[in-house]
């Protein structure tokens, strides 16, 4: 797949680390964040970022593959593009809130089109951030959701 599972231990097998808070084994209180948007570079400054604040990272390249990674894994948090190919964010958002598993999973909705504001409430999300955005703006917006 085109997705990438961060740790602050390292890169780790997707068999290494389950969504109940194991690593290798061991209990963890390590969050986990899914992080789908379609400009690699982006994605992996994001996952690098966050993963320095302790968090437990899923990639995905769009909304689709977004989706099949937050039902397979369930993360704490999603942190989505809105313009994306094969499925934009708000779709995809609008799908996992259809779901039982991922209804309740919060979202911060990432775009440069601040002309689509009034569709944040819609979407689901729990906040936004209109690029460009700082590293500590984002590690804020997440600090307010995850505790």
């Amino acid at each position: 797949m085109g997705w990438k599972n961060h740790s602050p231990q390292g890169l780790l097998s997707e068999g290494a680390f389950d969504i109940l808070g194991q690593v290798d084994g061991r209990e963890s209180l390590m969050k986990t964040i899914l992080i789908v948007d379609d400009e690699e570079a982006f994605r992996r400054g994001l996952s690098m970022g966050l993963t320095m604040e302790g968090y437990g990272i899923l990639e995905a390249k769009d909304g689709l593959e977004g989706s099949e990674m937050a039902t397979k894994h369930l993360p704490d948090l999603i942190i989505t593009d809105v313009q994306m190919d094969n499925m934009n964010g708000f779709v995809m958002l609008e799908e996992l809130r259809r779901n039982e598993a991922t209804s309740l999973i919060p979202a911060i909705l990432m775009t440069g089109a601040s002309v689509t504001a009034g569709a944040w409430q819609a979407g689901g999300a729990v906040d936004y951030l209109e690029k460009p955005f700082s590293l500590d703006e984002l590690i804020a917006a997440v600090k307010k959701i995850l505790g």
